[in-house]
């Protein structure tokens, strides 16, 4: 089973003070639920990597849904 996995280290506005990193591994909220849309929009439905770690570990079955490709994020 192959399954794309997002990261993303912050979700959320970024303060004004945020150093370089900091800025570099933000999405901000909008941003992020634009992200969610588009792959929903585009046939993949998302999971949590616990379910996917559950799947790989115990073959457990992965959230219900409609056939459509599955992201972890």
């Amino acid at each position: 089973m192959r399954v794309p996995i997002l990261m993303y280290h912050h979700i959320a506005d970024v303060p004004p003070v945020a150093d370089a990193i900091r800025r570099d591994l933000s999405v901000t909220p909008a941003a992020f639920a634009e992200q969610m849309r588009y792959l929903a929009a585009n046939g993949h439905r998302t999971i949590n990597l616990a379910d996917l770690v559950n799947r790989l570990l115990n073959n457990a079955a992965l959230p219900t849904g409609d056939g459509n490709e599955v992201v972890a994020v």
